[in-house]
Order: C-alpha cells, then structure tokens, then sequence
C-alpha cells in the first residue's frame, strides 16, 4: 500500500512540475538587442523590447498571466520578434544607455516597437490585460500610428488640434517633453479664443515645463481655465509641474535654475504655490545637508504650513535629532514635537521628544516625557524597551 501512495505521488509531483513547466512564459526572454536587431532586418520583421525589473509587480504579473496567454503568444510570434531586457542588468543599462536619444524609460514594464531598421516607432508602459496588450500591437502595425508619420502629419499641419494632441500623446509616451509641441500649435490660437476647455486638454497634458510662458498665464489667469473646468483640476496641474519640475532641479543639483524659478513661483502670491515651495525647500536643504537654511525656512514657515500634520513634523524633528546640535534649534523641534503629540500621540513621538530633551540636555522635561511615553505604551500593549531605555539615559544624566 505505501508503495503505491508513493508512486502516486511521484505521479501526480511529475504532472504538476509539466504544468508547471508549460505555463513558463517564454515570449519575452533577455536577448542580446544588437543580435536581434540584426535578425529583424533579415526577416523584416518589427521587434517589441521589454524594459523590466525583477522587483516589479506589473512585470511580474505580466509573465505569469499574460506572456503565456496563447492569443498573446500566437499574435506576438507571428508579427514580432521580442525581447527582454533587464534594467539592473549590466546589459538593461547600456542598453537603455545606447537608447536614450530615443527613449526615456521611466516606469517599468516599458514596452518599445522598433522597425526593422531599429527605429523607435511607439512606446507604451504599464500593467495589461491580454486582449489590450494584443490591440497595442495590431495598433502599431498601422504604419500611419508610428512615431515619425505622427510626428510628420503635426509638422505640416500645427494648427490641426488633433494631430497635436496625438503627437503630445506619443512624445509623453517615449519619455520626452511635448512643451515646445503644445506651444507651436497654442500660437496659431486666436487670443479670443485661448481660454477654452480643448486648450486646457491641450495645456493639461502637453505644457510641462515650469518657466513656460503658458504655464506662467496658467497660473495668473487660473479664474479663467476655472471656468470651463474645475478649480480642483487647475490646481491639480500647477502643483503637478511645480512639484515635478523642482524635485528635477533638487534631484540634478541644479541649484541656480531652482532659485531662478522658485523667485518667479514666490512672485505669484498664491497660498498654495507658497506651500508647494515650503516643502521644496525643505528638500533642497536636506538633500544638501544645509541645516542652517532649513532651520530658517521651518522658523518662518511652520506656523503656516506644517503645523497640521503630525506625520510631517515628526519626520523633520527626526532630522534634528539626527544632524543638528545648535541649541535653539532643538527647541525648536521640541516644540513641534509637542504639537505632533498633541494631534495624533504614538508611542515613536515620545521616543523622539525625549531624545532631542537629551540631546539638548533638558533632563528635567525629558524625564516627564519619556515618564508619559512608557505609560502611554504599556496602556497600549507596547513594547517600551526603547523608551525605557532613553528614560534610564535622562536619569543618569540628571544626577551628574
């Protein structure tokens, strides 16, 4: 009897590893592109890449769902030859490197079409279902929707609304800015007739850049675009490009554009742009360790921006505690740690007030808060070994 129970087991371990095996997705598989490349041009025929990271759920999802969907294998082997790329690869980087006049991957999985003379002809990103995935590449095959003829048709066209909307779509598809797109087909615009709800579309996903002109009139002329959308999507675009264009600056080092900009952004007198710049700066003196100057945007600016979430002025007084010594200064993050304490009490915010007490050998408080920290745990249920621990510290300090 336990033979046989053994061989059915062994049976039925066989059966699934076939399973197994046959549902391996094996459509987009790391190639050498070169190599590729050099196949499509003998057998005309158009090539799709697959730019992926191992870590990335939609990729992963992707190859156990769709990569071997039959459909999708049978479509894709008859009308492309693919290919995959890893992008913490040595290989992903040069590719993408060798790409990059071409394309800028930004979000993973990205999927690029090449001719057979390795020109880039659409790129689409993202999670998705068999049958889009299947219409994305019965889309490309339409020489009319490749990159160049779309480009092409805008070029000897600038004033037809459709052909620059299509164009601003497929250049925001391959990574690159459409600012200067949008701003060639907004000057055939009758001024008359500029504030209207198919500009706004227009703007809305084509101006990107901060120092635009038209972003400018955006954001001075806001009660106007108000009218023919919502409040809610105006604003939603401005703190998109200036939340989006600053962070590129802070992120570049570019500290001379950043200030530039951030003087024309102050200009504009508006309590949100204000705020957006508060957080901005912020940023830029973390990220430079500039710890005098972000001591001073907080000392002006806390009261306005900062004081209404907890969350925000915890993470900035764990700063202090961290990388700053100067006295005044850790009072005043002890008195925004009081106010985060006040709005939502943890058990993480006693830990840190009663840290930055020590650190600025302020025992006496420290010791109440840390006191109040370990009571408030155990009421809890928490483990108050940490605090405990910074409540022994206070003690022993306070008797020397």
């Amino acid at each position: 009897m336990n033979s046989i129970k053994t061989l059915f087991s062994i049976v039925v371990l066989i059966v699934i590893c076939q399973i197994s095996f046959a549902q391996k997705q094996t459509l987009f598989i790391d190639k050498d592109f070169n190599a590729v490349m050099q196949q499509a041009k003998l057998e005309k025929k158009p090539v799709i890449l697959m730019f992926y990271a191992s870590w990335c759920a939609h990729c992963n999802k992707m190859k156990n769902e769709v990569f071997i969907n039959q459909d999708v294998i049978n479509f894709y082997t008859q009308n492309y030859i693919c290919i995959a790329s890893d992008i913490e690869s040595t290989e992903g980087k040069l590719l993408r490197e060798k790409l990059k006049n071409q394309l800028i991957v930004k979000s993973f999985p990205t999927f690029c079409y090449f001719d057979d003379n390795q020109n880039l002809t659409n790129c689409i990103t993202g999670e998705f279902k068999s049958e889009e995935f299947i219409k994305e590449g019965v889309d490309n095959l339409n020489e009319a929707n490749h990159l160049q003829n779309v480009k092409s048709s805008f070029e000897k066209e600038v004033s037809n609304y459709d052909k620059c909307f299509s164009y601003i779509l497929m250049t925001k598809r391959i990574g690159f800015n459409p600012t200067e797109i949008t701003q060639k087909y907004l000057k055939t615009v009758a001024a008359n007739n500029y504030y209207t709800e198919e500009n706004w579309r227009l703007i809305a996903n084509g101006i990107l850049d901060f120092d635009a002109p038209e972003f400018i009139d955006l954001v001075k002329n806001k009660a106007k675009f108000e009218k023919v959308v919502s409040k809610k999507r105006v604003e939603k675009k401005i703190n998109f490009v200036i939340n989006d264009n600053f962070a590129d600056y802070i992120t570049q080092n570019d500290t001379v554009t950043f200030n530039k900009n951030r003087k024309i952004a102050a200009n504009f007198k508006l309590r949100e742009i204000d705020s957006l710049l508060f957080h901005q700066d912020l940023s830029l003196y973390e990220r430079t360790y500039k710890w005098n100057e972000y001591n001073s945007v907080l000392e002006q600016n806390m009261a306005n921006f900062g004081l209404k979430d907890a969350q925000f002025i915890n993470n900035v007084c764990a700063n202090y505690f961290i990388y700053i010594s100067d006295k005044k200064m850790l009072e005043n993050a002890v008195s925004w740690e009081k106010t985060a304490l006040e709005l939502n009490p943890s058990l993480d915010k006693y830990v840190l007030i009663s840290n930055l007490l020590l650190k600025n050998k302020d025992y006496k408080q420290g010791i109440q808060y840390a006191t109040k920290g370990k009571e408030f745990g155990k009421s809890l249920g928490f483990n108050t070994t940490e605090i405990q621990n910074v409540l022994d510290e206070l003690i022993a300090k306070s008797k020397k």
